[in-house]
């Protein structure tokens, strides 16, 4: 289980990874690359939200900030949510784990 993104989560990262889009952000961080234009990242938002809510019955909050999914704070498998993403065709994700050395 994973909490899907309700807030632009901070890591020490390279600065190419600052305007990923997140997805998951507890117990790992995912960014999903969705171009460098605004309009796009919205876009790739909704499509994602729309496949949430008939596939798992999620409703999500809309959230202004391009970088993040949702205002919701809610569980999702991490396995439901890579099955959205690959079907939206999502190509280049990165994956963070906190507390692994």
């Amino acid at each position: 289980m994973a909490h899907l993104t309700n807030r632009n989560v901070i890591i020490k990262n390279l600065p190419k990874f600052d305007d990923w889009f997140h997805v998951i952000f507890d117990p790992l961080v995912m960014k999903v690359y969705n171009e460098n234009d605004v309009h796009k990242k919205g876009e790739s938002k909704d499509e994602l939200q729309n496949n949430l809510h008939p596939t798992f019955g999620m409703t999500l909050t809309y959230n202004p900030n391009s970088l993040t999914l949702s205002r919701n704070q809610i569980n999702v498998l991490i396995l439901a949510m890579l099955n959205v993403l690959h079907f939206l065709d999502a190509k280049i994700c990165q994956i963070s784990f906190f507390g692994l050395k």
